[in-house]
C-alpha cells in the first residue's frame, strides 16, 4: 500500500474526525495515513490527548495510548522512540492504539490525535 493511495482516501479526501466502538479491556488498534504528496518527510511525532467522557468526568488519559511507528516500550520495560520517515510520493500507514481501562463508564469519549510531520503543517484528527 505505500505505493498508491486508496481509492476511498482519494473519493473522501482527508478526514477530520475518526470514530470507533471499543469494549472495556480491550486494546483497541487504529491506523492514520500519510501521504508525502510533494517531498520527502525525514520524521514523523504523532500526539495524543486524553479522550474525555462527553457525559461524565471520566478520562482515558494519554498514557493509554501509543504509535507502534513511533515508539514504545520493549520486552524488558524501557521506553524507546523510532524514526518514521515517509518517501515523497509514499504512503505510510501509522498504527495506534489505546488500552481501554476494564473499569471505564461506557459512553462517548473524545479527543484528538495530532500527526507532526517534521518541517511540515501538523494535521489534527478528533477522535
Amino acid at each position: 500500500m505505500t505505493d498508491d493511495l486508496p481509492s476511498k482516501w482519494i473519493k473522501t479526501g482527508p478526514i477530520e474526525v475518526f470514530e470507533g466502538t471499543a469494549a472495556r479491556g480491550e486494546f483497541y488498534a487504529f491506523q492514520i495515513g500519510v501521504f508525502a504528496c510533494r517531498a520527502d518527510i525525514s520524521d514523523i511525532d504523532m500526539r495524543f490527548s486524553d479522550l474525555k467522557n462527553v457525559q461524565t468526568d471520566a478520562v482515558i488519559p494519554i498514557s493509554a495510548f501509543t504509535c507502534f511507528n513511533t515508539g514504545g516500550v520493549d520486552w524488558r520495560g524501557k521506553s524507546f522512540e523510532k524514526v518514521c520517515p515517509v518517501r515523497a510520493g509514499k504512503v505510510q500507514a501509522l498504527w495506534c492504539g489505546v488500552q481501554i481501562p476494564e473499569d471505564i463508564p461506557p459512553g462517548e469519549y473524545t479527543g484528538d490525535v495530532t500527526v507532526f510531520p517534521e518541517g511540515l503543517y501538523p494535521s489534527q484528527v478528533r477522535i
